[in-house]
């Protein structure tokens, strides 16, 4: 097996060569190429990128081209599309965990603060409130990140949110403690950005037990729920459109995962199921919550044994998903008994635009 791969990489690393000279010849009839001292010039990846674009604007396959460049860039810079970080062992990562934003601390303090006012207000009106942070993937899975370092810049915000959430008296989830313990598990996707249904249900089931403590007058209807799971079935994650060479990927290890789906389904057939009565818990969150691929609602109900509300959206930060909802006749003509509010670690130093006028 060894010695197969051997000789594949190095046939690449011939076939790659050859391309490189070829380039150089090529260049004469590209006249907007800048001139390379020699055919190792283009090693450094920014004769490449120049290289690409005329190339591709001079010849007519660019289908052809887009996936050469992919594997030229794949293969001999380890690098994908800008976007995604490419770890060993098959493992993306997307680039926005390792980023420093203009404006980071300002942005960090200004999402805390929403997220004080919203608890603030929400404890007002008698509304319980649960906030699972939602630890970076590349925090999880930093054994998988390569050559690459989750940076120090990144590394305290996840311990910053959690002191801010407890010298606040905001009950909360320690995902990522949880996630430390059952790291033997596979708890996000290797090619995507989000975690597997198996994190999202430690994440559903550790939720329940800080419910069972935090607020234990809380009632609801009591509901059992089976989950249904199918067979398992490949799934291309979001991050392999970054890397756009679909015939070499295999060869890097970067291969589809395998999910499988899960649907709670309720064991309780009364007609109080069919009844248009709404959910006294609900959930708010990003696509960590509202993608059914990882079904973190139905492993919710599961958990905590109730039917959920889920409003979150799939297209938006944990920010602007709340003040949506706090601003919708579902909350205004049916107030919860509870939030579940799914807020990834990546957003908090990201700007967000909540609605000003967002109050419960």
């Amino acid at each position: 097996m060894y010695v197969s791969r051997l000789c594949a990489f190095l046939l690449m690393a011939i076939i790659m060569l050859g391309a490189v000279f070829a380039i150089l010849a090529f260049q004469k009839a590209l006249p907007n190429v800048p001139q390379a001292g020699s055919a190792f010039d283009y090693f450094n990846g920014v004769q490449v990128s120049t290289f690409e674009k005329e190339f591709d604007q001079s010849l007519g396959f660019k289908d052809a081209s887009i996936t050469f460049w992919g594997m030229l860039n794949l293969a001999l810079f380890q690098a994908g599309k800008p976007g995604v970080v490419i770890g060993q062992e098959g493992w993306l990562f997307t680039r926005e965990e390792f980023e420093f934003p203009q404006g980071y601390d300002g942005h960090v303090s200004q999402n805390l603060s929403f997220i004080r006012t919203v608890h603030s207000d929400l404890k007002s009106k008698n509304i319980d409130l649960i906030i699972v942070p939602v630890p970076a993937k590349a925090r999880v899975a930093s054994a998988y990140l390569g050559r690459h370092t989750f940076p120090d810049y990144r590394d305290k915000i996840y311990a910053d949110f959690e002191r801010f959430l407890t010298a606040h008296n905001i009950t909360h989830v320690d995902t990522s403690s949880v996630f430390d313990k059952t790291k033997s598990r596979a708890l996000y996707l290797k090619t995507d950005t989000h975690w597997t249904p198996e994190g999202a249900r430690y994440a559903a089931h550790t939720v329940a037990q800080v419910l069972a403590s935090a607020f234990p007058y809380l009632t609801y209807p009591v509901t059992s729920y089976d989950l249904k799971i199918d067979e398992p079935k490949p799934y291309r994650g979001d991050l392999l459109r970054y890397v756009r060479a679909e015939p070499i990927e295999s060869f890097w290890g970067i291969s589809p995962d395998q999910i499988r789906s899960y649907q709670a389904v309720s064991q309780d057939i009364s007609d109080d199921l069919f009844s248009d009565q709404t959910p006294e818990i609900v959930l708010v969150g990003t696509s960590y919550s509202a993608n059914p691929t990882w079904p973190f609602i139905d492993f919710l109900k599961e958990s905590i044994r109730t039917d959920i509300l889920n409003m979150s959206d799939e297209g938006k930060g944990p920010f602007e998903v709340m003040s949506s909802y706090l601003e919708s006749d579902s909350y205004h003509n049916d107030s919860p008994k509870l939030i579940i509010w799914e807020i990834p670690e990546r957003y908090l130093p990201m700007p967000s635009n909540p609605i000003k006028n967002a109050s419960p």
